[in-house]
């Protein structure tokens, strides 16, 4: 009965505003406050718990710096990962390279 049911169930004679209960039906308890719980934590959350500018602030510092991280570490992996495979690709080619000799007769 607290939650359930979320719209108002039985006759709309007479409702009452964010109130689970009318004359001839029931609705909810949360679902019938839901807005006024909405607001008041809204209201709590926005003027007294953070600071506006703070999280702006702390929002574009992190993007900030997780774009640079990730621009050096991708430039470091990739640069490596490159390095690698080239002198593997590099090794392969020159074994067989050599294993066949200059003059293609192996």
């Amino acid at each position: 009965m607290i939650f359930y049911p979320v719209e108002f169930g039985g006759l709309r004679l007479r409702t009452y505003p964010n109130q689970p209960l009318g004359w001839i039906g029931w609705q909810g308890i949360v679902p019938a406050k839901a807005g006024e719980m909405a607001g008041r934590i809204t209201e709590l959350v926005t003027t007294k718990l953070l600071d506006v500018k703070e999280v702006i602030y702390i929002y574009i510092y992190t993007y900030t710096y997780l774009s640079i991280y990730l621009y050096i570490y991708l430039s470091i992996y990739l640069s490596i990962y490159l390095s690698i495979c080239l002198s593997i690709y590099l090794s392969i080619y020159l074994s067989i390279y050599l294993s066949i000799g200059s003059d293609g007769k192996g």
